[in-house]
This record gives C-alpha cells, structure tokens and sequence, in this order.
C-alpha cells in the first residue's frame, strides 16, 4: 500500500512503510518541508503502521545520517506502541552525531 501523506502546515501520513524506498522518499518529503519551514514541522503519523524490521531500520539510520542535515527540527506524533521503534531511530541517529 505504501505510505500516503499530505502536506500543508503539517504533514499527515498513514498507511504502512512496506519497503523502505516509500520511507526513503517520505523522509526526503519531510526535509524539503522542513527546509522551507522556520518552524519545527509537525508529522502525524498516528495513522501510519510500521512493518519494517530491524535491519531495515538500520538501513534507514543511514539514509537519514547522510540525507538529513544538522539541527533539522521535526516534530512526530505516532501511536504509543510505535513510539520504542520510533525513538530507537532517533537515538541511533543521535548516537552517529546528528540531530533530529
């Protein structure tokens, strides 16, 4: 099914990250966003499901060290039985000296 989302003030996204290029070109969506905003940008994600394993989150982690620049502000609500996967790919991130 792949990931949906609109963006507009906020950036909404459901579906599910099936493969990780539909993450890949989400999170290339999020940064132009972000770029463009002075403001840190809100991401729901409440609706979204998250299907991908480990490896891939690790394959993500790298995408995101080398494609996110420093200080990008972002701000995602997912829901509570996400939010471990979630925070392991911000403090993996954090970890390699980048921020998000």
């Amino acid at each position: 099914m792949g990931i949906e989302f609109t963006a507009q003030f906020h950036i909404k996204a459901s579906g599910s990250d099936e493969r990780i290029d539909d993450v890949q070109v989400y999170a290339l969506i999020v940064l132009q966003r972000c770029l463009d905003s002075t403001k840190p940008v809100p991401c729901h994600e409440s609706a979204r499901d998250h299907r991908l394993g480990a490896f891939d989150f690790f394959r993500l982690i790298k995408f995101f060290s080398t494609n996110m620049p420093w200080g990008l502000r972002v701000a995602v609500v997912c829901r509570p039985e996400v939010l471990s996967d979630t925070e392991f790919i911000e403090n993996v991130v954090l970890n390699r000296g980048h921020c998000l």
